[in-house]
C-alpha cells in the first residue's frame, strides 16, 4: 500500500480497515472524524442526498495509522469537506471504489469491504 498514490492510499485504508462501502467512501467528510475520541462517524448526508439505514449509522475506531494518514491527507485538501471528493468538491460518483479494489469481483460481493475481507488484500 505504501506504493499507492496518497488519494488511493486513503481510499484503501478507509475501505479495508474501516469497512466503508462504496457510497460511504463517496460521502465521508473530514467533519465525521472526532479527533479527540479517535472515531469516524458514518452517517447520512442530507446535502448530498445520501442516507444510511438507522442501524448502519455508526462510529468506527480507525487504526492509528489510518488517523495519521487522514490527518496528513486533510492538510493537502484545502477547502474540501469530503475526504475523497472530486475537483468540484462534490462526491466522486464517477469512480466505483470497490471495483478499483477488486476488479475481478462480482457487484454483489463489492457492497461491503470489511475487516474480515483482509485476506483478499495481498499487501496486508
Amino acid at each position: 500500500m505504501a506504493e499507492a498514490d496518497p488519494r488511493m492510499r486513503v481510499m484503501m485504508l478507509l475501505a479495508e480497515r474501516c469497512g466503508l462501502r462504496d457510497r460511504e467512501l463517496q460521502h465521508v467528510e473530514f467533519s465525521d472524524i472526532n479527533w479527540r475520541e479517535q472515531t469516524l462517524r458514518i452517517q447520512g448526508k442530507e446535502k448530498w442526498e445520501f442516507k444510511v439505514k438507522a442501524e448502519e449509522q455508526r462510529d468506527i475506531p480507525p487504526f492509528n495509522d489510518t488517523l495519521a494518514t487522514l490527518r496528513e491527507w486533510r492538510a493537502t485538501q484545502a477547502g474540501q469537506s469530503l475526504i475523497l471528493g472530486n475537483e468540484s468538491h462534490e462526491p466522486d460518483r464517477i469512480r466505483n471504489w470497490n471495483s478499483i479494489l477488486r476488479p475481478q469481483s462480482s457487484p454483489a460481493r463489492d457492497t461491503h469491504l470489511g475487516a474480515t475481507d483482509r485476506r483478499d488484500f495481498p499487501h496486508s
